[in-house]
């Protein structure tokens, strides 16, 4: 779907400062993605022009439609006392904009809180027991039946917590040994598949905690 931007005043995508004169126009349409219309796949094309802002020099116009927080990505994944200064101003715009975004971003922090170092089993208890209670008042479909997915986890989740038992190890070493799987392909037999696994893998020596403290 094409449109035409008839607004009077340039918008800076940067700064916000806006000029009524144009600097050029970009000579290709621009496309941003839409909410598809049943089998349709809908792209919003536009041919947008070009400002000249006093601070940042010839800057393409902001537009309603396009991404408000470009980079926003890892901003929003990373740990904050790992982010950049860049990064850390864009959680700093993601946080006065609020809305979903923001409602998420807060939840995963909370969700992460949870398996902190230090922690007693009672303080576990009380962040899962917080978070199941903002997450199910959030209207976030995921993070709805995720708290659902908790709550019927929780005991289990507590009990790993208590007793230190987790299969982060195993799981890890199951998506090497599938990667490995993969590249064996075409291998006359699998024991040469066995013998790549060992060598890069190898030696695999996993122990759970009571056989590491038995007599604790």
């Amino acid at each position: 779907m094409e449109v035409a931007l008839r607004r009077r005043h340039l918008v800076c995508p940067v700064c916000g400062h806006r000029a009524k004169g144009r600097f050029d126009t970009r000579p290709l349409d621009s496309a941003w993605r839409h909410l598809d219309l049943g089998i349709w796949r809908l792209e919003i094309c536009a041919r947008l022009r070009r400002l000249r802002c006093p601070i940042h020099g010839a800057r393409t116009e902001a537009v309603p439609f396009a991404r408000r927080f470009k980079g926003a990505r890892w901003a929003l994944m990373k740990k904050p006392e790992n982010l950049s200064e860049t990064q850390t101003a864009t959680l700093r715009q993601l946080r006065a904009a609020g809305g979903e975004v923001w409602r998420a971003y807060t939840l995963k922090e909370a969700l992460r809180a949870i398996f902190a170092p230090g922690l007693s089993i009672d303080d576990v208890e009380l962040l899962i027991d917080r978070f199941i209670s903002r997450a199910r008042r959030s209207r976030l479909e995921s993070f709805v039946k995720l708290a659902a997915t908790i709550t019927k986890h929780r005991e289990g989740i507590l009990a790993a917590v208590r007793l230190g038992v987790t299969n982060a190890r195993a799981e890890a070493l199951n998506n090497k040994v599938r990667l490995i799987v993969r590249r064996a392909y075409g291998f006359h037999s699998a024991d040469a598949a066995l013998a790549l696994i060992m060598l890069s893998c190898g030696p695999v020596e996993l122990s759970l905690p009571h056989e590491l403290h038995p007599h604790s």
